[in-house]
């Protein structure tokens, strides 16, 4: 989703949950308590303009890599950070401007990250930090029995990779789709998950520890 160009400095925070689903499965609607955030503010270790990276580059996803912290802006850019905000490498993969929305990795240690696109369609593109190139792989998860919606500028807004799927989340209805994505680009939707919100969905994370994703 497009918003303004910012220019003031951004906190690269992970925000408290506001849904959980147990290992991607709710039988039926659940209350959770709100809590107070339990740790405190953030740091601010990067900002536009300045620890190499351009002036108006605006975060829409990232990840934590072995290489460094991968961070996507909503136009197509890419950058790797080490500890200290500072940009060690910066990727401009596209020869126009392509919404990059959410970014995750089957393994951490690797080089290969996964870019959820978000318009004009629902697209998974496989991409190594490594080369700064995209490999080739791409699913489109709009083209499968009962799959995801494009939803323009409401569409694809979050991606993560657990137990050998992947999580996406539409912004526009909030719902959560599981999809197998094969070698040979064919995309099948295992599951669909309703939130219970009506819309909205800005991020997913999975805990490996309590097989919980938050959403």
């Amino acid at each position: 989703m497009k918003f303004p160009r910012l220019t003031t400095k951004f906190l690269i925070t992970i925000f408290t949950a506001i849904l959980t689903l147990s290992n991607a499965l709710i039988p039926a609607p659940t209350a959770f308590a709100a809590t107070p955030w339990p740790a405190s503010s953030g740091t601010v270790i990067a900002s536009a303009g300045s620890n190499g990276l351009p002036g108006g580059f605006e975060p829409s996803g990232l990840i934590q890599m072995s290489a460094g912290l991968v961070i996507a802006d909503d136009s197509g850019d890419i950058a790797v950070l080490d500890e200290n905000g500072d940009v060690l490498n910066f990727f401009e993969p596209f020869s126009s401007w392509t919404d990059i929305e959410a970014l995750t990795t089957i393994d951490p240690t690797s080089n290969i990250i996964y870019l959820g696109i978000e318009q004009p369609i629902p697209l998974v593109l496989e991409f190594d930090i490594s080369t700064g190139t995209l490999t080739g792989q791409e699913w489109d998860l709009s083209d499968c029995s009962g799959c995801m919606p494009s939803g323009g500028n409401q569409g694809l807004e979050a991606i993560v990779y657990a137990n050998g799927h992947f999580y996406v989340g539409l912004q526009a209805n909030a719902n959560v789709y599981k999809f197998d994505l094969l070698p040979d680009g064919q995309v099948n939707l295992a599951e669909t998950f309703s939130t219970y919100y009506p819309s909205d969905m800005a991020g997913l994370y999975y805990d490996e520890t309590t097989g919980w994703l938050y959403a």
